[in-house]
């Protein structure tokens, strides 16, 4: 019997049944009403909303939602599955959960979440965010930028993309992640912020907690997701860190921005925060000055959290980032033999998701990553 596939790359390698072919064809990002997916894979209204209810967490049903109002192809090819196991085939409730659990476990084991954030804004952690994913691709990975800065994002004007809907059309439900990610610039994905949406800045953080399996299932399009935060210790910023696998706090050597970065690790670990920080400085004039700044932090750190943050490295102050932010073309594209570049590259080498994710450093090693 045919196994139930959560990623497109996988039918690729099978004949597509009708099904498969139909949806192709005639999806938009709007998906397709009840009366429709009804039509088009043969079961009843009745039918449709009691699977909602049985297995709305594969679905990305919203708590609370009585309904969809709209279907993906994705969540259309589930129906079509948990039906035929139920109603055809008699399997139990129990088992398709099983079988679901089993295939969203290996879907998701694959992606690797990095969550960049920061305590102040201006540090530069978007610019960073959209340049390591391009240094990334470059090695090999496939990365996906997702704006998380809700509200305010502005990854797509930064990468000159204009968006094809965002992360709001993916909290608020109805609308499959699959639908909204578009090509960026050097091969990545990105997933659009909503700018300008009042209520994107108000969200119920558990909502993001959906959008997080959501990341967790398409290993079909990336190894790699880079969540660019929006700056500041918000529930909804603290949200997107609990995801994380790995995080990076951006700072420079502001005062401000350091004592801010730290009070983001704070907050973050009195919240349950369990992913490892480490600490890139952005924006430097010289050498001394990152040691200087991480030295600072990690003391405050291990004195006051009994924690111990990781040093990631550097980038200099840069002109050529800031042109390429104006022209609207990432500098990894614009001008790839810069230092910055450089260090990026080394950045993705460290961060690189086929390799062992940053190893274990002596605190006081900073050569890890040095820019003559």
């Amino acid at each position: 019997m045919r196994r139930l596939r959560m990623n497109s790359s996988s039918s690729s390698n099978s004949k597509k049944d009708w099904l498969s072919d139909h949806l192709q064809k005639s999806s938009n990002r709007h998906g397709r009403d009840i009366q429709s997916v009804c039509r088009l894979i043969g079961i009843e209204p009745g039918q449709v909303r009691f699977l909602e209810t049985e297995f709305g967490l594969y679905l990305n049903k919203t708590e609370g939602n009585p309904g969809l109002s709209s279907f993906s192809a994705e969540q259309i090819k589930l129906l079509q599955h948990a039906h035929q196991r139920l109603f055809v085939d008699g399997k139990s409730v129990s088992d398709v959960h099983r079988e679901l659990r089993k295939s969203r476990e290996k879907a998701t084991s694959s992606v690797h979440i990095i969550t960049v954030t920061s305590g102040k804004g201006g540090v530069g952690k978007t610019t960073l965010s959209i340049n390591l994913a391009i240094a990334m691709t470059r090695r090999g990975s496939r990365a996906l930028v997702v704006d998380a800065d809700l509200g305010m994002g502005n990854v797509h004007v930064l990468t000159g993309l204009a968006a094809n809907g965002s992360i709001a059309d993916v909290l608020h439900g109805g609308v499959d992640i699959h639908d909204v990610l578009i090509d960026g610039p050097g091969g990545i994905k990105v997933l659009c912020g909503g700018s300008g949406v009042a209520g994107l800045a108000n969200l119920d953080p558990t909502l993001i907690s959906r959008l997080g399996y959501q990341l967790r299932s398409i290993g079909d399009l990336c190894d790699v997701v880079l969540v660019d935060t929006g700056a500041g210790i918000s529930s909804q910023v603290l949200k997107f860190l609990q995801l994380a696998d790995d995080i990076v706090l951006v700072t420079t050597p502001d005062l401000s921005a350091m004592l801010d970065g730290y009070g983001v690790m704070k907050v973050a670990r009195g919240s349950g925060v369990k992913a490892p920080v480490h600490v890139l400085v952005n924006h430097v004039e010289n050498e001394r000055e990152p040691e200087t700044v991480f030295h600072r932090i990690h003391a405050c750190a291990e004195r006051y959290l009994n924690e111990q943050p990781e040093y990631l490295g550097s980038m200099k102050r840069d002109p050529y980032v800031h042109q390429g932010n104006r022209d609207r073309n990432p500098v990894a594209l614009m001008n790839p033999r810069t230092e910055s570049v450089s260090t990026l590259d080394q950045l993705a080498a460290t961060l690189h998701p086929k390799k062992p994710i940053f190893a274990k450093r002596n605190k006081n090693d900073m050569s890890t990553i040095h820019i003559d």
